[in-house]
């Protein structure tokens, strides 16, 4: 008797997941200049604070280098979920800036920082400043 083996089924190989490291985001203060990236296509940094009604803001989003065509683009997020400003590029150049804005809610702020392209990454610079109303 001859014995033939059977091949069994041949093993495919699983991709490694590649690890995104997102380092931008999270609680801004007033008058730090804070350095960050745009990491991946698509990413969206958050970052966020505390403000009252009336308070006036202004949010300058400067673009330090870019991988693929950075264009800074910014949108201030009410406690409430509401688009309060947004801003392409009135600071000149690709650079945004939200100039003056009064707010119009108590709480927690939202600033997203972001590409005005999804499939753009590079690295910028944010700064927070806050006129507070007695």
């Amino acid at each position: 008797i001859i014995v033939t083996a059977t091949p069994g089924p041949t093993p495919v190989p699983v991709p490694t997941p590649t690890t995104i490291i997102d380092h931008g985001g999270g609680r801004i203060l007033p008058d730090e200049i804070y350095i960050s990236s745009i990491d991946y296509p698509g990413d969206i940094d958050e970052w966020v604070f505390d403000s009252t009604i009336r308070d006036n803001v202004t949010i300058s989003m400067d673009l330090i280098s870019s991988d693929n065509g950075l264009n800074p683009y910014l949108e201030l997020i009410t406690p409430n979920g509401k688009l309060e400003a947004s801003d392409d590029d009135s600071a000149g150049g690709v650079n945004a800036i939200i100039n003056s804005a009064i707010l119009t809610e108590n709480g927690r702020y939202t600033i997203r920082a972001q590409g005005y392209s999804e499939s753009t990454t590079g690295t910028y610079k944010i700064l927070l400043n806050i006129v507070m109303v007695d």
